[in-house]
């Protein structure tokens, strides 16, 4: 006698992860379908938070839920006397948990690298043996704070914060499941073998990292995590470098994806100014001069763009500013095409200092000039002792100009 399986068809998109079967007879249902309440995407949301959502836009901003969870049905007719077996290969130890919804029970075996959990063989007595249901749980954050690595002399900036068990110079690993459906006779004999994988993208790595994050507390003073998680519609390809800058292409991050919310009008505004700003002071009787009277030369110097969107695992590499704008994709920052802490170099940031304060409506951004991360007080900008040449010394120390859109 043969069952025949009451048969539901769903919608599957595969927009945020890879799907390919053995065949056909195979359906499958991740919180990346419509129907899903976790916003058409394929991301872990824990129970435990209301996660915003939504960078550009907070008047509209949703709530992340829990989504739905996966769903995978074997559509094909099974014969009583034939028995069913599910596996989930979780890919890396990382993501090692699961919650198995369905009615069936299995065991989980940790690899080295991997946990694969199985169903045990399910005869006609289980009456939903067809169909494998579960959630995923999420990656914890392995950083008890948010907390910028110390590096040694020797080791520079590269070495820093974020998660210990990822390349933060890279990309994170991303959450994957290779899940088989077998069909066996009574004697364990192979009949039908069904397979699927479901993976994140690289959009989805991204809001996960932000998921990741959110309340997570800061090492030092400060609130904790609170940034909203992008739209999967926020994160684009990345731009070309915009025009008049050297550097990087409004990211160092090394996805080819970028958030972007306001940094590239910003980065027009600041070179319009600098260059009006250059343009000034070789003017007769504009002319910048040293303590001893002479006149300054403006260097030609093209702005560098060090700096703009990052995720938030390589904010956390650089920086403690858990909720700072560049993962908003609203910040930047500049440095001169010049020698660090060599006079031309001071000159070009005094230049574009000035730049920067002739600015109209100076309420709409924050600019601030840095040293080694560590923000240097207005207050300091009038002293010049050493060495004198009519810059103040603040702007012989400086390695880099931030500034971010206030929003």
């Amino acid at each position: 006698m043969r069952h025949l399986l009451r048969l539901t068809i769903l919608v599957v998109s595969l927009t945020s992860y890879t799907a390919n079967a053995d065949g056909d007879g195979l359906s499958v249902f991740t919180s990346d379908n419509p129907e899903s309440n976790a916003a058409r995407s394929f991301i872990v949301v824990p129970e435990k938070y209301e996660i915003p959502h939504g960078i550009s836009a907070p008047a509209s901003q949703a709530v992340l839920t829990k989504q739905a969870p996966f769903l995978i049905e074997i559509l094909d007719e099974i014969e009583d006397a034939e028995l069913v077996q599910w596996s989930i290969n979780i890919t890396r130890n990382d993501f090692g948990r699961i919650w198995v919804l369905s009615s069936y029970s299995g065991k989980k075996t940790v690899g080295e690298v991997n946990t694969v959990w199985t169903s045990f063989k399910l005869d006609k007595n289980v009456v939903d043996r067809h169909i494998l249901q579960f959630h995923p749980r999420p990656q914890k954050h392995q950083s008890t704070v948010y907390k910028k690595g110390k590096p040694t002399s020797a080791q520079g900036v590269s070495n820093g914060g974020g998660t210990k068990s990822i390349n933060i110079e890279g990309r994170n690993p991303r959450l994957s499941y290779e899940i088989e459906g077998r069909v066996l006779d009574a004697s364990n004999k192979l009949i039908k073998l069904y397979s699927v994988t479901l993976q994140m993208d690289d959009k989805d790595l991204i809001r996960q990292e932000y998921i990741n994050h959110y309340r997570i507390p800061r090492a030092t003073a400060g609130e904790a995590g609170k940034l909203p998680v992008p739209t999967r519609e926020e994160i684009k390809l990345i731009p070309a470098t915009p025009d008049g800058y050297d550097g990087n292409r409004l990211t160092e991050s090394e996805y080819e994806l970028i958030i972007e919310d306001g940094a590239i009008e910003l980065s027009k505004l600041i070179l319009d100014a600098y260059e009006g700003m250059k343009k000034f002071y070789r003017k007769p009787g504009n002319e910048l001069k040293d303590l001893n009277g002479e006149p300054l030369t403006i260097p030609d110097s093209r702005l560098w763009l060090s700096s703009g969107w990052r995720n938030p695992e390589r904010n956390e590499w650089f920086s403690d500013a858990l909720n700072g704008a560049h993962q908003l994709g609203a910040a930047l920052d500049l440095m001169p095409n010049e020698i660090p802490r060599k006079r031309e170099a001071a000159i070009i940031y005094w230049v574009l200092w000035n730049a920067v304060e002739s600015v109209p409506d100076q309420h709409q951004f924050l600019a601030q000039l840095e040293a080694l991360t560590v923000p240097i007080r207005p207050a300091s900008f009038k002293l010049d002792i050493e060495p004198r040449n009519g810059i103040p010394d603040a702007f012989d120390k400086a390695d880099h100009l931030h500034i971010n859109l206030v929003k």
